[in-house]
């Protein structure tokens, strides 16, 4: 009896699977975000990053606290202010 009804939720799992992909296949949507996007830059941190990038006395944690971002995104917006021709 056990036996059985794994075997049922299993072909029930592999349904729900084959619906996801055959749905994801025909659909014309993107998730996550747009390439090269940032989500959460305005010019008010970049700013504070281009004057963090000249005066080291600015910490990075003070910087993630103020704009409630992540180190990660942080990190993110420090290499797109380097990348840019004018940032001294």
């Amino acid at each position: 009896m056990l036996i059985v009804e794994l075997d049922t939720v299993l072909k029930e799992r592999d349904l729900i699977v084959k619906k996801i992909k055959q749905g994801d296949i025909t659909s014309d949507k993107k998730s996550g975000r747009k390439e090269s996007k940032l989500d959460k830059i305005i010019n008010e941190p970049e700013s504070y990053i281009k004057e963090y990038l000249l005066n080291r006395s600015i910490k990075q944690i003070d910087l993630m606290k103020k704009y409630n971002i992540s180190i990660n995104i942080l990190k993110k917006y420090i290499k797109l202010v380097k990348g840019s021709v004018n940032y001294i």
